[in-house]
Formats: structure tokens, C-alpha cells, sequence
């Protein structure tokens, strides 16, 4: 543990700082919780990405279908963050942690907006329940609800998220399961290690403590299984295959570059399909890297289909219950796309996204026409009201 004192200008001794260690019981993981709760600054993500800042905490014991999320939060710009505390203390729970945390952003990743916002209203923050809507509302002075809406839906359908692990020592062991991070495909996420550093300012005394965080290791880009985790302090570098990957963070696409990113025999295919949507004034909502079409149904818009350069969701039974839609279009599109293999085995997974690398073309075509006849009869629907 480092050592630290307060100097004064001349480089004489004010007062030292006593380092804990680790295999001190001082405080627990519930405390750590709060703290980072209250005080969300201590989270240093600016070192992950320059976009990254001014994290809005969401809640405490998110409940996801996995288990609960120790600390969720939130920035101005709709990327969801999710914070898993783990200490020293407890070696079994810190080597299997970044399981934990990539199956809390997997199940993240199959919700909608609307099952978002319930998850967190259910979880407390300081001790109460406000609304989705007042936990934002207290950091962003003016909150565009239609707009934050669009932001964080963007961000949950393209599993764009921020994971960070938090200890009060990280284990290296951590980094070398990539196999880990290799297993959420359909994510975009970046990952952040931080461990927390805690000095008494007296011998005699426990409290107050000083707390210094410090960013230890981090993903150099997490986009469809590329991975590379860099410590720092010549710890160990872990790295599978790497590409660099242009940061959009800042930028959405648009159509003219959609309809070029899509591989030529693919695009071909549906690029008329998408044009049928715009010209029928389908709500057509354009993210980062991709789109989603959204209806609105029972007063509420709703999003079911995402499409990217490099694949496109499937649909699930589940998920249009859970947004109130009828079944009947939904069994029909299922009855097209059911002798597609690639997509039974998704189905059987419990997988959403069809790369175009996986599906021949033949495949994809019965697909985007199953998917073009559920949203057209989705879209009549919508019109009768």
C-alpha cells in the first residue's frame, strides 16, 4: 500500500496518512456501495473515454433476470454504467465477478426502455424510490424525456455499455478471463478496473479515511469479441485479437452511411426494405452504428427491430408480451423464420442478433421479409388505433 503524508511548501512534515490494508476489515462492500453512490466522482471514467463523465446514479440492488446489479448509473448522454464492488477479502466472489457482470449487461440487453425504467424504480436510492425520471432530473437541470428515451434505448439494444469492477485490490486473474468477454458477442462495452485506496489520517482513529481511487486496467475496445485489457504498474497485458475501431461516441450514422456500411450482396437485399419504411413514414429511430424501427402502441413508443451494418435482431415471443404487442403477427413471422437454422439456434441460446457473417443469403432473404411483413402489419395495427 502506498505511503502518503501533507507537506507544506518548504517540504516539511504536516501529518501522515495510514494506508489500510487490504486484509483489513474496516468496511464491507455495502459501504463501498454508498460511497460511490453518494459520491459518483470517485468512479474516474474520464481515463476510460474522453465522452465518459458526470455518471447520474440510477439506483442500488438493480434487479436484472441474473441477480441484482450492486450499483447502476447513468450519463447525460443515455450510456448506462454498470459498477460491481468486490474486496480482497473475498477471492471466490472477485474470480467470478466478471461473469456476474457481463451476465447483468446481457440481461440488460434483451430489456426495452419501459422495462428499464421498472427495474430501476424498484431499486432504492438513498434510502427511497423516487422516479426514474427524478433521479435524472436531480443532475440534468432540463431532461428531454422523448430524446434521454431514445439515447438509453439505443445504448440497452446495442449492449452499449460502461462495466466497471471496483475493489479495494483488483486481481490480475480478473483480466485473463477474455473467454468471458468473448461470450457477449452482440455487446459494445468498454470495462473499467478500479481499485479503491483508503488511508486513515490517525493512528489512534479509524475515521475519517482518505479515499483515492485509481483506474488499474481497462479494455482497450470491446466490439464483437475484440479484446485488450492493459494494466498498469507492469501488471499483466492481456490481449486477443485487436483492431481499431473509429469511436463514434460523438456522432450518429445516418442513412446514406447505413446503406454503405452494409455488405454489398446483403445490402442489396434490404436496402429496399428499408427504403419501403421511410417512404411509409415507419419511426425510424437512428443510433450510434445502426437503427430501430419503433411503433406506438398503448401510448407509448416501442421499439422491436434493430438493424446494423453488420447484423440485425431477431425477435422473441417474450418480448412482445412484455411491450403489450398482439401475438398473432409475431407467430406468423416465427412460422417464416423457424427452418432458418442459425436463427433456432439463437432462439435456443436465448441470442437475438443474426450476424450476416453466419446466415447465407438465401436465409437472410426469408428473414428481412419476415421481419418486413411483422412490422407492415404491426404498422396497420398501429393506424387502427
Amino acid at each position: 500500500m502506498t505511503h502518503a503524508l501533507f507537506t507544506d511548501q518548504e517540504g516539511k512534515s504536516e501529518g501522515e496518512l495510514y494506508p489500510i490494508s487490504s486484509k483489513e476489515k474496516v468496511f464491507d462492500e455495502a459501504w463501498l456501495q454508498k460511497l460511490l453512490i453518494s459520491s459518483p466522482s470517485l468512479l474516474s471514467i474520464k481515463e476510460i473515454g474522453a465522452n465518459l463523465d458526470n455518471l447520474i446514479p440510477l439506483g442500488r440492488e438493480v434487479s436484472v433476470t441474473a441477480g441484482s446489479i450492486d450499483n447502476l448509473y447513468i450519463t447525460p448522454e443515455g450510456l448506462i454504467c454498470l459498477v460491481e464492488t468486490k474486496l480482497w477479502r473475498n477471492p471466490e466472489a472477485h474470480r467470478t465477478v466478471l461473469a456476474q457482470i457481463i451476465d447483468y449487461a446481457k440481461d440488460l440487453a434483451n430489456m426495452s426502455f419501459d422495462e428499464f425504467q421498472k427495474s430501476v424504480e424498484k431499486s432504492q436510492l438513498n434510502g427511497e424510490r423516487p422516479s426514474f425520471w427524478e433521479r435524472v432530473s436531480k443532475y440534468v437541470k432540463v431532461v428531454d424525456q422523448i430524446d434521454f428515451q431514445s439515447k438509453v434505448q439505443e445504448s440497452l439494444s446495442a449492449g452499449r455499455f460502461l462495466l466497471l469492477i471496483v475493489g479495494d485490490k483488483i486481481y490480475p486473474e480478473v483480466a485473463m478471463l477474455f473467454e468471458t468477454i468473448q461470450s457477449a458477442p452482440n455487446l459494445e462495452f468498454k470495462l473499467g478496473l478500479i481499485e479503491i485506496q483508503t488511508f486513515k489520517t490517525s493512528k489512534e482513529k479509524i475515521w475519517p479515511l482518505l479515499v483515492i481511487p485509481k483506474l488499474v486496467g481497462k479494455t482497450h475496445e470491446v466490439i464483437r469479441s475484440v479484446v485488450k485489457i492493459i494494466y498498469e504498474e507492469k501488471r499483466p497485458e492481456v490481449e486477443a485479437d485487436t483492431i481499431e475501431v473509429q469511436d463514434q461516441a460523438n456522432a450518429k450514422i445516418d442513412e446514406k452511411t447505413f446503406k454503405s456500411s452494409i455488405p454489398k450482396e446483403f445490402a442489396d437485399l434490404f436496402i429496399p426494405i428499408l427504403e419501403g419504411w421511410i417512404s411509409d413514414k415507419f419511426i425510424i429511430y437512428w443510433g450510434f452504428t445502426g437503427f430501430s424501427v419503433w411503433f406506438f402502441w398503448k401510448g407509448k413508443n416501442r421499439s422491436i427491430i434493430d438493424v446494423y451494418p453488420t447484423y440485425i435482431s431477431l425477435m422473441t415471443e417474450d418480448m412482445m408480451k412484455k411491450r403489450g404487442f398482439p401475438l398473432e403477427p409475431y407467430h406468423e413471422y416465427r412460422k417464416a423464420i423457424d427452418n432458418i437454422p442459425i436463427a433456432r439456434r439463437l432462439f435456443s441460446e436465448s441470442r437475438r442478433y443474426v450476424y450476416y457473417k453466419d446466415i447465407p443469403l438465401q436465409d437472410f432473404k426469408i428473414l428481412i421479409e419476415a421481419t418486413d411483413k411483422m412490422a407492415r402489419d404491426f404498422k396497420k395495427l398501429e393506424q387502427m388505433g
